[in-house]
């Protein structure tokens, strides 16, 4: 018989508060592309340092701060495939998303009062270039959305419709007994 498989994202709820973890579902087709920029660039970057043929000092600044950009932002996008996860708080305070990597963190924060809605949305598609994209793992098809003001934010993405649905219900729920308190 066939075990179910287990819920990807971790979930943990007190009184108060409701604690989603969810990692990146990653993509091997981006991780190689984003592996081979880093080293491309950072050879660039190299041979750009200990070259005698640029003797303009301008123009040697130049090509330093265009490969070091591309190379920063290139390690960010990794860090973000190998080891990125989002972390959604819920408590009395507001709703808090982070999107931590080993590089990089970066933390949202909304007021539980202008939250309208929470929902989960599904934008897969047949054909096209997005149904290749969503095919290679690079964009997701199911996210779990609120609407925030008069503005549609998505929370997280890279999880099972059942998985999407379940956590929708948590969330919903919780807001229900935060906003009652």
């Amino acid at each position: 018989m066939e075990k179910p498989t287990p819920m990807v994202s971790t979930v943990v709820e007190t009184d108060k508060e409701l604690i989603i973890i969810t990692p990146r579902k990653k993509s091997w087709m981006v991780i190689i592309v984003l592996a081979i920029a880093i080293l491309q660039f950072s050879l660039g970057l190299i041979l750009t340092l200990f070259s005698d043929e640029i003797e303009s000092a301008i123009v040697k600044t130049v090509f330093l701060l265009i490969y070091s950009t591309i190379v920063y932002f290139a390690i960010k996008g990794f860090a973000w495939q190998i080891s990125g996860e989002t972390k959604m708080t819920f408590n009395n305070v507001g709703l808090t998303v982070m999107n931590t990597s080993f590089v990089s963190t970066k933390i949202k924060a909304y007021k539980l009062s202008e939250v309208k809605s929470v929902g989960v949305r599904n934008e897969a598609v047949s054909q096209g270039p997005l149904a290749m994209l969503q095919l290679l793992g690079i964009s997701d098809r199911i996210k779990i959305v609120f609407g925030y003001g008069y503005k549609i934010i998505p929370i997280v993405g890279g999880i099972d419709m059942i998985e999407a649905v379940e956590l929708k219900d948590k969330i919903n729920g919780k807001l229900e007994i935060i906003r009652t308190m």
